[in-house]
């Protein structure tokens, strides 16, 4: 249960601002919120309130962290760890394994990609908070 809530902090945004297509997408869209908020007709898409708030709550977390980062570059640095390694290694791996299969290969592209990224995503939030004290 951890890992899909993880899973969908990550692609709520992607989920919440245009209809996707895939089954995983759905599970975590139908697991992270309530079914009074999706669309009668629709079950991929939330309603005006739920849109609006979520919409809200993510420009509010986007908007404070940059007034409160010291620096553009810390900023720069956080978002190129997390996001520039989940697109340039981890999900071309979790791709080929859907697609493929294992391989050795996508194995050792994802464990070194997730590595890269959370030892450089930990030391840019840590960088961002020593700036902003």
């Amino acid at each position: 249960m951890t890992s899909l809530a993880l899973t969908a902090t990550w692609t709520l945004p992607m989920n919440v601002t245009m209809p996707s297509s895939t089954e995983l997408s759905r599970r975590i869209l139908h697991t992270a919120t309530p079914k009074n908020w999706l669309l009668p007709d629709d079950d991929r898409q939330l309603q005006l309130p739920g849109h609006i708030g979520v919409t809200f709550k993510l420009w509010l977390v986007a908007t404070g962290f940059a007034i409160a980062a010291p620096s553009l570059g810390d900023i720069l640095d956080l978002v190129g760890c997390a996001s520039g390694t989940l697109i340039a290694f981890i999900i071309p791996a979790l791709l080929s394994f859907r697609l493929d299969g294992y391989n050795n290969l996508a194995m050792f592209i994802f464990v070194v990609g997730g590595a890269v990224g959370t030892f450089g995503t930990y030391y840019s939030v840590k960088q961002l908070i020593l700036d902003m004290i």
